[in-house]
């Protein structure tokens, strides 16, 4: 699923109850965040394992934000905490359309 918006405790997943109907308030899910970064390759910061829990269903906002839903994120153990607090640090001195990136 994609990932609009990201913190250290929650994460908004872009999708619709059509396309997951198994997403639903009060689930509990694994997670796993990945992603990639030109010259880093695999890794293994990137892969962030937590639980999860969809906390709402959004129908999302046209030329806005999509649907998706929100959900509660905690790192299943103090090296993946770690991890995504540094991720987090260095995406927030990233900006869509930065010319500096």
């Amino acid at each position: 699923m994609e990932v609009r918006n990201v913190s250290s405790g929650g994460i908004y997943l872009v999708g619709t109850p059509e396309q997951y109907p198994d997403l639903t308030p009060g689930r509990d899910l694994g997670l796993l965040i990945f992603g990639s970064e030109e010259g880093l390759g695999d890794d293994p910061d990137f892969n962030i394992s937590c639980h999860a829990r969809i906390i709402r269903v959004d129908a999302g906002f046209p030329g806005k934000r999509p649907a998706g839903f929100g959900a509660t994120i905690d790192p299943v153990d103090e090296d993946a905490r770690e991890r995504l607090t540094k991720l987090l640090l260095r995406a927030d001195h990233f900006r869509v359309g930065d010319p500096r990136r």
